[in-house]
């Protein structure tokens, strides 16, 4: 399945996570704002293994980022859960 990923790396437009994770970082003054950066990350991550899964050529390919798809759902959940109990007395 790596061989077939390798070959055949579709063509996404990727932002330079970087440059943002700079911006979003710098500007972060509270709780809120931190989740909101992190909020916005898991976002990107979705989509973009959204969008490769659609690509997939393979249904095993098509399944290991169907589940990192998942995955990234599941930890954006956690970050949220344990943000609140971060606001609460």
């Amino acid at each position: 399945m790596l061989n077939t990923w390798f070959r055949q790396v579709p063509d996404l437009p990727q932002p330079d996570p970087l440059e943002a994770m700079r911006c979003c970082l710098l500007c972060c003054a509270s709780v809120d704002d931190a989740e909101n950066a992190a909020r916005a990350f898991h976002s990107q991550l979705q989509d973009t293994y959204q969008q490769l899964a659609d690509l997939s050529e393979t249904t095993p390919l098509h399944e290991l980022f169907a589940l990192l798809v998942k995955d990234e759902y599941a930890d954006l959940r956690r970050m949220v859960r344990d943000t609140a109990r971060l606001d609460s007395p």
